[in-house]
Protein backbone atom coordinates (compact mmCIF):
# COMPACT_ATOMS: atom_id res chain seq x y z
CA UNK A 1 0.00 0.00 0.00
CA UNK A 2 3.18 2.69 0.76
CA UNK A 3 5.75 3.07 -1.16
CA UNK A 4 9.05 1.96 0.26
CA UNK A 5 11.48 4.80 1.28
CA UNK A 6 13.91 3.70 -2.24
CA UNK A 7 10.72 4.05 -4.55
CA UNK A 8 10.11 7.60 -3.11
CA UNK A 9 13.77 8.28 -3.85
CA UNK A 10 13.66 6.72 -7.08
CA UNK A 11 10.93 8.57 -8.13
CA UNK A 12 12.51 11.98 -7.36
CA UNK A 13 15.70 11.27 -8.78
CA UNK A 14 13.39 10.84 -12.01
CA UNK A 15 11.59 14.21 -11.23
CA UNK A 16 14.86 15.35 -10.88
CA UNK A 17 16.33 14.41 -14.03
CA UNK A 18 14.00 15.22 -15.84
CA UNK A 19 13.42 19.05 -14.39
CA UNK A 20 17.54 19.39 -15.39
CA UNK A 21 16.59 18.01 -18.89
CA UNK A 22 14.02 20.35 -19.07
CA UNK A 23 16.07 23.63 -18.11
CA UNK A 24 19.31 22.83 -20.32
CA UNK A 25 16.84 22.40 -23.10
CA UNK A 26 15.27 25.76 -22.11
CA UNK A 27 19.43 27.10 -21.84
CA UNK A 28 19.99 25.90 -25.32
CA UNK A 29 16.95 27.28 -26.56
CA UNK A 30 17.91 30.38 -25.33
CA UNK A 31 21.03 30.31 -26.65
CA UNK A 32 20.10 29.85 -30.36
CA UNK A 33 18.14 32.44 -29.85
CA UNK A 34 21.13 34.95 -28.79
CA UNK A 35 22.82 33.13 -32.16
CA UNK A 36 19.77 33.53 -34.30
CA UNK A 37 19.78 37.28 -33.32
CA UNK A 38 23.41 37.06 -34.27
CA UNK A 39 23.23 35.17 -37.60
CA UNK A 40 25.65 33.03 -36.27
CA UNK A 41 25.37 29.26 -36.18
CA UNK A 42 23.03 27.98 -38.62
CA UNK A 43 22.25 24.56 -37.42
CA UNK A 44 22.23 25.02 -33.81
CA UNK A 45 19.97 27.76 -34.89
CA UNK A 46 17.82 25.15 -35.82
CA UNK A 47 18.12 22.86 -33.12
CA UNK A 48 17.34 25.13 -31.04
CA UNK A 49 13.81 25.94 -32.45
CA UNK A 50 13.08 22.34 -32.61
CA UNK A 51 13.74 22.19 -29.35
CA UNK A 52 11.60 25.31 -28.72
CA UNK A 53 8.87 23.57 -30.78
CA UNK A 54 7.88 20.75 -28.12
CA UNK A 55 6.08 23.54 -26.23
CA UNK A 56 2.81 24.09 -27.06
CA UNK A 57 3.17 27.70 -27.70
CA UNK A 58 6.79 27.19 -29.20
CA UNK A 59 5.68 25.13 -31.35
CA UNK A 60 3.81 27.95 -33.56
CA UNK A 61 6.66 30.46 -32.49
CA UNK A 62 8.55 27.59 -34.21
CA UNK A 63 7.21 27.03 -37.68
CA UNK A 64 7.29 31.02 -37.82
CA UNK A 65 10.95 30.43 -37.24
CA UNK A 66 11.86 27.82 -39.45
CA UNK A 67 9.66 29.71 -42.76
CA UNK A 68 12.16 32.27 -42.03
CA UNK A 69 15.39 30.43 -41.56
CA UNK A 70 14.42 28.45 -44.80
CA UNK A 71 14.10 31.71 -47.14
CA UNK A 72 17.24 32.32 -49.03
CA UNK A 73 18.17 35.45 -48.29
CA UNK A 74 18.08 34.63 -44.71
CA UNK A 75 20.90 31.38 -45.17
CA UNK A 76 22.84 33.80 -47.03
CA UNK A 77 23.23 36.55 -43.88
CA UNK A 78 24.36 33.51 -41.90
CA UNK A 79 27.13 32.68 -43.91
CA UNK A 80 28.37 35.91 -44.57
Amino acid sequence: MYASAQQRIDVNLEILLGIVLIVLAEILVIYAGIQMRRLEHYYLVCVGTVLGMLSCIGFFVGLWVFSVLTRPQVRKAFRS
